[in-house]
């Protein structure tokens, strides 16, 4: 049963509508391929099929290559990849280094949006939950050997979410 939900509108559906208000706005993500919902009964199991971002790393990833001032460059970067989310009204609960990816030429893309929520604008409280989420994320990445990140580098993050 672990791939059996009850919950409706099914995860692919909610996927779909978060993503494609998030590109609808211009953020970067990815394109919805495909989405499909096999029902069971009162379950059902859900797939969604997104395009790759070509020659795109985890923001992770990135940073473990990067210097002081490059890893300022991607922190900001990636506050403000998330505050165009927020302002088109896409809450992404689970902003990780790993669902952050860098392009080629230095933008944000956000992919896996299953756990997205859709609400106006302008929802601080979430808003903020998601950044600490990112940082958590980030700072879990560094203790892990791969890269070094003092709290004091925070502020580029909160930075490019402040534009």
């Amino acid at each position: 049963v672990r791939d059996l939900y009850l919950l409706r509108p099914p995860r692919p559906v909610r996927e779909l509508e978060a993503t494609e208000r998030a590109r609808a706005a211009g953020c970067r993500v990815p394109i919805v391929q495909a989405v499909a919902v096999e029902e069971r009964g009162l379950f059902y199991r859900g797939w969604i099929v997104t395009s790759a971002i070509d020659e795109a790393r985890s923001l992770s990833a990135v940073m473990a290559e990067a210097d002081e001032t490059g890893r300022g460059a991607l922190l900001a970067a990636a506050g403000a990849a998330v505050r165009d989310l927020h302002e088109a009204g896409v809450y992404h609960r689970d902003l990780t280094g790993e669902n952050l990816l860098v392009e080629g030429d230095g933008r944000v893309a956000v992919i896996d949006f299953d756990r997205a929520l859709v609400a106006p604008p302008g929802q601080q409280a979430m808003a903020a939950r998601g950044l600490d989420r990112l940082w958590r994320s980030l700072r879990k990445a560094a203790a892990a050997g791969r890269f070094v990140l003092p709290e004091a580098e925070r502020r580029w993050l909160d930075r490019g979410y402040a534009r």
